[in-house]
């Protein structure tokens, strides 16, 4: 069974990694071919976020019981992101359905966030052991105000005095983006804080590097798009869809969760920050 799991992972990571050579080299490629592009990009995106939710969906009905729901949470979270990514580049190529479109990408990718945080609170809440409710958000607080007097310096208030004159719901949805980089931050860390040094797995480690990549490139993404240099195929879709097969690879170690579910809990080691 070990030796299957490891020929899996193998055969999983020999994947990606052709997956994205072969991607980044198509978007340099057609890089002056914007119809080309576009649709090379789009179909990298989705296959690069629609498979990763099947493989969390699969860890979801293998995993033990205990676990199981974080899975399924990751998978709408991936799922999320999936329907999002379809629904923005249909609307690259059917430009008159716009105003539907471009709202049904925001409410998708705002689901996204919300079963995402709902991931993250499960595990702390099955994991987080003898550590407090004060040592899990002190951090992650400082972090969160800095990063958030920063985003809306560059990416909030642009979007905001951009999109006065469309209505107080459009510009909720703009600023939805970064906000939601903010929260998922937030709760990352409270998910390292809370599950501390010691039950660091390669599970965890995947999901903590596969949401920072995501992070780094939604960010890129957005302020990109306040500055009107954003276009489909530009190299920052290739680092999102890069994040999201990374975040894939943790359901490969969904065994290593189940290893920390049947642990003890331990108290929390001191806190990173």
């Amino acid at each position: 069974m070990e030796k299957t799991n490891k020929r899996n992972i193998k055969a999983y990571t020999t994947f990606v990694f052709i997956f994205l050579l072969f991607s980044a080299v198509y978007l340099f490629l057609f890089r002056q071919e914007p119809g080309e592009l576009a649709i090379g990009s789009g179909l990298f995106a989705i296959i690069g976020s629609g498979l990763p939710a099947f493989w969390a969906f699969r860890a979801y009905k293998t995993a033990e019981r205990k676990m199981r729901r974080f899975w399924l949470f990751l998978c709408f979270t991936l799922l999320g992101c999936l329907l999002a990514t379809v629904s923005s580049y249909f609307y690259n190529f059917h430009i008159g359905m716009n105003d539907i479109l471009i709202a049904a990408s925001d409410i998708f990718w705002n689901v996204s966030i919300i079963f995402c945080l709902f991931a993250f609170l499960y595990l702390i809440e099955q994991k987080a052991g003898e550590v407090t409710i004060y040592e899990i958000v002190y951090d992650a607080v400082i972090i969160i105000v800095a990063a958030a007097c920063l985003s809306w310096e560059f990416l909030m208030k642009q979007t905001w005095v951009q999109l006065t004159q469309d209505g107080f719901i459009i510009q909720l949805f703009g600023i939805s983006h970064p906000a939601g980089d903010l929260i998922v931050l937030f709760f990352l860390i409270c998910v390292f804080n809370a599950l501390s040094y010691q039950r660091l797995s390669k599970a965890l480690a995947c999901l903590y590097v596969g949401f920072l990549l995501f992070l780094i490139s939604d960010t890129i993404f957005l302020y990109l798009g306040s500055q009107n240099m954003y276009y489909f195929g530009h190299p920052i879709d290739w680092l999102g869809t890069a994040s999201l097969l990374v975040i894939g690879v943790a359901a490969y170690f969904a065994d290593d969760l189940d290893a920390l579910s049947r642990q003890e809990s331990l108290p929390a080691s001191t806190p990173l920050f």
